[in-house]
């Protein structure tokens, strides 16, 4: 059987991921950063990925994999000496030579979990970016255009390989 791999799977997704298709009996590798944070499921394979970058080689371990599921990314550390470079090499650099070496592996597919913050802070704007007054918290729909304004937002923008459409 072939194995599903999980990028970050102890964050807040990945470690769900990872204890569901455990209770389904699939057979799972996911990556994690440190060895403290290894959990013991049936089933899953934890392998200590210390720098998620463009130099990251997984060739390996995808051959054996059938599906991705890249959920890691550099977040929730967001303040003002953040530089979008420490941001781009996590979240754009690791993402595009993960699919490269997907790509290679032979691996059938890749699910690619982002986020909507690229399409800003709030939905006060319609989609031709002009204030709608009165109509706060609207949802995002494919018609906003992006609009990152943190180092954050800005790398998960570029992480898509097409940036005039929003991941």
């Amino acid at each position: 059987m072939k194995k599903i791999f999980i990028t970050g799977a102890n964050g807040f997704i990945g470690k769900s991921l990872c204890q569901t298709l455990s209770k389904l009996n699939k057979s799972v590798v996911g990556t994690v950063r440190s060895k403290n944070s290894f959990l013991t499921l049936p089933g899953v394979k934890f392998i200590l990925v210390k720098d998620n970058s463009f130099q990251t080689n997984l060739s390996q371990t995808l051959k054996d994999c059938e599906y991705i599921i890249h959920c890691a990314g550099k977040a929730h550390v967001m303040n003002k000496k953040d530089k979008l470079d420490d941001y781009n090499l996590v979240n754009t650099e690791f993402t595009k030579n993960l699919a490269i070496q997907a790509a290679k592996a032979g691996v059938k597919r890749l699910v690619f979990l982002s986020s909507v913050k690229v399409n800003g802070e709030s939905t006060d704007e319609d989609s031709d970016n002009t204030i709608v007054k009165n109509k706060k918290n609207k949802i995002f729909t494919h018609g906003h255009l992006p609009k990152s304004e943190d180092p954050y937002s800005i790398s998960k923008f570029e992480e898509n390989p097409n940036p005039s459409k929003p991941s």
